[in-house]
């Protein structure tokens, strides 16, 4: 588990499916909309959540999931299919940032 940064500034954000406190920059930020029946990548409206990238690759996230969304479980393919799809998105613009000098 990550450590949480002593700077006072840093905002900090709890993980929905290992309860952990990371960074908030640090965790990947979704939300589910209903009328698309879908997660997506937070848009700045709506009720959203966070998971860390641990739980992401866990068997576990999907009853965190399940239970963030409140979806039944047979909706579980979905929910993979468009969390597998925001990963790779996040993971394209983390690799296109410019390091810090």
């Amino acid at each position: 588990m990550q450590q949480i940064p002593t700077n006072i500034r840093t905002p900090i954000r709890m993980c929905v499916c290992c309860r952990g406190r990371f960074a908030q920059d640090s965790l990947y930020r979704l939300q589910y909309c209903a009328n698309g029946k879908r997660l997506v990548a937070y848009n700045g409206l709506g009720r959203s959540f966070y998971l860390c990238s641990p739980c992401v690759a866990s068997e576990r996230v999907w009853a965190a999931l399940v239970r963030v969304c409140k979806v039944d479980k047979k909706q579980k393919h979905m929910l993979s299919e468009s969390l597998k799809e925001i990963i790779c998105q996040y993971q394209n613009l983390e690799s296109m940032k410019l390091p810090k000098s």
